[in-house]
């Protein structure tokens, strides 16, 4: 990570862990993906996620979340998300409306 520094104009697509290092001040990583970020801002450098990178940044910080909240090690982390259902959760439904408006088939769908 120590080329992200170098990198100063043109198109650059985002790993998770660039934003999680930003995000947490990783000692080591931290100040180069803060750079980067911040050059994305000023529109020096086009950004780029997928979708699987912005659920695997959310899924990460709800675990380090987690992890400060009730003071545990990241494997009993994810124990305990495991095993703990949001308690204002409700399961999340997709209309026949809204479906069909989305080009969502149930095989799409497999939660349906």
């Amino acid at each position: 990570m120590g080329h992200l520094a170098e990198f100063n104009r043109g198109e650059i697509f985002l790993d998770a862990n660039i934003l999680l290092y930003e995000f947490t001040s990783h000692p080591r990583f931290g100040s180069s993906c803060h750079e980067l970020v911040a050059k994305t801002e000023q529109g020096a450098v086009k950004s780029f996620l997928s979708p699987f990178v912005i659920t695997e940044i959310i899924h990460k910080l709800m675990i380090l979340e987690t992890c400060d909240r009730f003071n545990l090690h990241i494997s009993a982390a994810i124990t305990y998300l495991k095993n703990t259902p949001p308690r204002d959760q409700k399961p999340v439904t997709v209309s026949s409306g809204a479906r069909s408006h989305l080009s969502i088939t149930s095989s799409d769908n497999s939660h349906h």
